[in-house]
């Protein structure tokens, strides 16, 4: 592989280790209706993960692009079953 043209090493983007992101993701499904940590909880975030801010804020940032329409989606999904078989219910209560 050839070295950047200014010299610098890139460098590797590794994954965050489990423990990392199971406190990161217990935090963001305790917090679902509204998953925005605010800066004291960062704080609190840096002291028991040993992130920065700056990976704090881009977990949240990736997790909620990539887990919220997923989550929406099941949610409309299981709502839309409830409704479906509440309508079979109240017709069948119609009927008898």
């Amino acid at each position: 592989m050839s070295e950047p043209i200014d010299g610098k090493q890139k460098r590797r983007r590794g994954n965050l280790p489990k423990t990392v992101t199971d406190t990161l993701r217990v935090w963001f499904t305790e917090h679902i209706a509204h998953p925005y940590p605010t800066e004291e909880e960062k704080q609190i975030l840096m002291s028991q993960t040993g992130l920065t801010i700056s990976q704090i804020s881009n977990w949240f940032i990736n997790a909620r692009r990539r887990s919220l329409p997923q989550m929406t989606k099941q949610a409309q999904a299981e709502a839309e079953i409830r409704d479906n078989q509440g309508g079979l219910h109240s017709a069948t209560n119609l009927r008898a």
